[in-house]
């Protein structure tokens, strides 16, 4: 089955007036890109070959570059849920079959896909960095120690009385740099992290991994409890001018109230952009 030729004659032509070009991918000859610039950003609709089960089977994808959108969207998410697909892909056994999914494709991409790259697209000025993932990646240890010296703090008496004067230390930095540049607290939001998620860990056992392009944006996982803990909470926190969701959850977790059930979470979700991820009870 000449699925190359196909998905490029079908799917190549289709996209071309929308500005995406085909884009091999190095050594991997059953997943095939179409991509486009918009600024700095990389848009990719890309199909590929799923070993599932028997037969043969492809699906769609649509990616972007922007933080916070590296996972992409399937397909199958956008269209009503009685056209979508088992297991998220469609069978072709044959070429007639193939062309007639590529057509199918071509009505999804015009009519949900470019929309959905567009809106994957827009990135905010206020993220996490790479130098600020690298220098947390790097330094949290010593970070961590820096923050709890400058600031006084006693870490060794573990006692709710103590740990609440932690985040009201972190609220007053974050509110009197409210007016700063955000260039110019990348250092000190990179320290809170480091000193909460080391207090974290501490209390609950866990590593620091890096997610999101590998070094983008950092987080503990603490396993057992089911959270994860990253920059891109701190940032939010500063950007909304309040730590309060962070130590909210952190005390949950002391007193043993987590995993958190679905609807539990979706009330914190309301309030904050990158939220704590739970296990469900």
């Amino acid at each position: 089955m000449k699925t190359k030729k196909l998905i490029l004659d079908v799917i190549g032509e289709a996209v071309k007036e929308y500005g995406f070009s085909y884009t091999p991918v190095p050594k991997v000859p059953s997943v095939w890109e179409f991509t486009k610039k918009v600024g700095i950003i990389t848009q990719t609709i890309r199909l590929y070959n799923v070993h599932l089960g028997f037969g043969k089977k492809i699906a769609l994808h649509f990616i972007t570059t922007a933080w916070g959108h590296e996972g992409g969207t399937d397909a199958t998410y956008l269209i009503p849920k009685e056209r979508r697909p088992e297991y998220g892909c469609w069978e072709c056994e044959n070429e007639g079959e193939l062309e007639e999914v590529l057509l199918e494709f071509v009505e999804i991409i015009k009519n949900y896909g470019i929309k959905e790259l567009d809106r994957m697209s827009i990135e905010e000025e206020v993220i996490p960095t790479n130098e600020m993932g690298r220098k947390l990646a790097d330094s949290y240890e010593m970070l961590n120690k820096k923050f709890i010296n400058e600031n006084q703090l006693d870490v060794d008496n573990r006692i709710k009385e103590n740990m609440k004067q932690w985040f009201k230390t972190i609220q007053q930095k974050i509110e009197v740099t409210q007016d700063n540049p955000y260039q110019d607290v990348h250092e000190m939001l990179v320290e809170i992290t480091a000193f909460v998620g080391e207090q974290l860990r501490k209390d609950l056992g866990g590593e620091w991994q890096g997610i999101c392009r590998g070094i983008r944006l950092y987080k503990l996982n603490t396993y057992e409890r089911g959270i994860t803990f990253n920059l891109a909470q701190v940032v939010d926190a500063w950007k909304h001018n309040s730590i309060e969701i962070v130590e909210e959850i952190y005390f949950l977790l002391l007193d043993g109230q987590l995993p958190i059930t679905l609807e539990q979470k979706k009330e914190l979700d309301k309030r904050w952009e990158h939220p704590l991820d739970f296990r469900f009870r």
